[in-house]
Parts: C-alpha cells; structure tokens; sequence
C-alpha cells in the first residue's frame, strides 16, 4: 500500500469567464488493488486504484473521466465546479451504510456542493448517494442564473446559457436551504434532458430574503426546456418542501419556461407549502409544450399568508397540452383558490382531467380546477374521474370554474355533476 499526502489549489474557469479558486486542502491519497473494498468514507477512483479523502481532489485528478464511487461520509466545505461530464456513484465499498453521504459545510445563502460548470451538452450524473446539508444554509447543485437579481423571473423568453443533462438516480437531498429566489436542491437554468428517478427530496427550504421576489422550487427549479428537451420525474417523493416569501412558486418543482416535453409520474407529493402550487408550479407551457401529471398529492398548503393558489399545482399560462390525472387528498388553499390553480388557457390548448379529487378544500372558485382569467382550450374530463366533498367556502358545491372572454364571466360545474364517477369522457368548450 503506497500513502501520499498532497496540498492542491484548483483553479477553475466560471460560466462568466473570471477563475474561482477552489481551496482543496491537504488530502490523504491511498494506491489500492484493484477494488475499493478498503476505501472507506473515501472516493475510489478505478483506473488509478486511489482512494481520496477529498472530493475535489478525486474529481479534479479524474483525467479519463470515469465514475467516481464514493463510499461512507464525505464533508464538502466549498463550492465545486464541474467543468465537464461526471458519474458520481454511492457503494458501500466496505462501509457500515448501504447509501454513502455527502455533507455540506458550506455556509452561504447561494453557494452549492456542485456548480454545473461545464460546456453545453455536459451530462452530471448522480446515483445513490444521500445529500444533506450541515447546520449552516447551502445548496446542492446549481448553474448560473440569468436574471439572478431581478425581483421577478423571466417566464417568457428564452436565455443562450448551456442546456446540461442531469441524471438523479436514487438519491437522497435533504435540509437544504437557500435565500436565492429558489432551488434549494437544485436550481438549472436551462435542461436538456433532467432524469428524476427513485429519489427523495426532504425539508427542503427558501429561506425569506427580506425583499419582495417572485422566485421558485423549494426543492427543484429548472426554469428552461425548450422544444425538443424533457424532463422525467419519477417514482420519487417530495416532502416538507418549502417556500417561505410571498411570491413562492412550487414548494416541490418549479418550471418556469416549457415548450419541450415535462412528465412527473408515480410520485408522491405530501406536507409541501408555498403561495402558488404548493406543490409543482409550472408558468408557461408554451404551443410545442406538454405537460403529463400523474402521482399523488396530500396535504400540500398553499399558505394565505404567502398568496394561495393552487394547493397542489399551478398553471399560469397554458398554451400546449396539458394531462393531470392521480390522487389528490386533504390539500388546501387557507385562503385563496382551487386545488389547480390556472389564470388562462390559450385558443388551441389541451388539459385532461383524470384521476381521483377527494376533500380538497379552498377559500374561492372551483374547488378542483379554476381558470379565472380566460378559458379558451378545451377540457377533456376522463371516465372514471372522481370528485367527492371537495369544498369552496366562496363558491360552495364548485368543482370547476372556467373563466370566459368577458370580465365576470365563468362556466361552473357542480360536484353534483360528478355522481362517485363520470362514465364516459366528458369534452367541455366554451
């Protein structure tokens, strides 16, 4: 066994072209054979047969860009830039715990473990490894941010930054907090292909910045997917997620830009809050966008203190097609509207209804669907959907409102049009 001792300063290039000295420390490096049965809290490093005590060093002396395997705890006190494509891997490799951790003890309201720093197309791969943050406020993953410092985000255009690839593979994220506008866990400006599978984000928060923002993802914000990109969420769970400020969009999963393809499936939303979907707020689904929706939400709050829309989701602005279907229970809306909350849908659009709606309550409009700007899609309401005691103090026995083209106008439908189940699909215009 060979033991060498190494003192290393990284010095790395940033997205916006000035170096960020990355301090490593001194790192204990061990030549193994040809396992990592003996790297214990440690990252093995297969073609070099090394096992490093520090995490920026082993990724940073990673020259054939292979997987790194990580075994037992590993701390992280400052930001590292991952100026390329990487494959993190959790393995027991001998250690006491199946799933190895990462610990941040970074302190800072921006700062992240990683920072998605490399070309575009970049892929970051990341797989059984449970993230948690230290005592102090940090993030997980980050990119740039284009408008970082406006109090309200661009939902409408689109940036030049780099589109990445992100694959999140039974992994744990827990505890992180930031005063960024969002992403608590995870902020990306631009995907081009997100993977969300098998993995549990917990007590995530945005901590209240003391001035007015709208900002979004207590736990997951990914603001662009342009047409022809995807995000794939699944078999996954978010829960005691968090937005604290007024302007809080999607305390879960936040997208603020769509016209590629977003699926969230088999997952389970439960105990998240924030004003405007308290659970998954998507802004604008443009005319190439869609949108599929089908897991499980209960007891998600859309605080009235914060603004109180969408006790589950939110949709601002939709303009593609959008299908929502799985079970929503014991949600509520204290003291604003809806369980899915809309302001317009445009000429041409889509939504699917489906699923099963039970005792859901909110302060106004239709208890399950409210569009209170302007309808001007169609609704498709799929046999078997089901909608019971589902409560609107305003707008008692209201399941669905629709707004219409004039001021003050809206269609609504009672929960009496709903005996336990429709039986065939129902098709609403107006």
């Amino acid at each position: 066994m060979f033991l060498v001792t190494t003192l290393v300063l990284a010095v790395a290039a940033s997205l916006d072209g000035q170096p960020i000295d990355t301090p490593i420390g001194t790192a204990r490096t061990t030549t193994l054979g040809n396992n990592c049965a003996t790297c214990e809290n440690g990252i093995w490093l297969q073609s070099g047969n090394t096992c490093y005590d520090n995490l920026a060093l082993a990724i940073y002396s990673n020259f054939a860009n292979e997987p790194l395997y990580i075994s037992g705890t590993i701390e992280v006190e400052n930001e590292i830039a991952l100026l390329s494509s990487i494959k993190l891997v959790g393995s027991s490799c001998g250690a006491s715990i199946s799933k190895p951790k990462i610990v941040s003890r970074i302190d800072d309201d921006y700062d992240a473990i990683f920072v998605l720093s490399g070309q575009d197309g970049a892929t970051y791969h990341f797989e059984n490894i449970h993230f948690e943050n230290g005592d102090d406020r940090s993030r997980l993953i980050r990119t740039a941010e284009v408008d970082e410092d406006q109090e309200e985000t661009d939902d409408a255009g689109w940036s030049d930054m780099p589109a990445y690839n992100l694959a999140l593979i039974d992994i744990v994220a827990e505890k992180f907090e930031t005063k960024a506008r969002g992403g608590s866990a995870v902020f990306m400006q631009v995907a081009r292909s997100v993977l969300i599978d098998g993995s549990t984000f917990s007590q995530n928060n945005v901590a209240d910045p003391g001035k007015e923002l709208y900002g979004g993802g207590g736990a997951v914000w990914i603001h662009e997917v342009p047409k022809g990109n995807s995000v794939v969420v699944q078999n996954s769970i978010f829960t005691e997620n968090t937005m604290e400020f007024e302007h809080g969009l999607g305390a879960a999963f936040y997208i603020a830009h769509i016209d590629g393809a977003a699926s969230i499936l088999n997952c389970v939303f439960r105990d998240n809050a924030a004003a405007d979907g308290a659970a998954i707020h998507i802004s604008r689904t443009d005319t190439s966008g869609s949108v599929i929706i089908n897991s499980t939400f209960q007891n998600n709050r859309a605080a009235s203190d914060w603004g109180a829309r969408g006790s589950a989701l939110r949709f601002k602005y939709i303009y593609g097609s959008v299908s929502i279907d799985g079970v929503y229970t014991d949600n509520e809306t204290a003291d604003g509207r809806s369980l899915i909350a809309n302001n317009r849908v445009g000429s041409g659009a889509s939504v699917r209804l489906a699923g099963t709606f039970i005792n859901n309550d909110c302060r106004q409009g239709g208890a399950v669907w409210d569009s209170h700007m302007e309808f001007g899609g169609v609704m498709t309401i799929s046999s078997g959907t089901s909608m019971v005691d589902n409560d609107s103090d305003v707008n008692p026995g209201t399941v669905i409102r629709l707004a219409g083209a004039n001021e003050g106008d809206a269609t609504t439908y009672k929960s009496a049009d709903w005996v336990n189940s429709l039986t065939e699909d129902t098709m609403i215009t107006l």
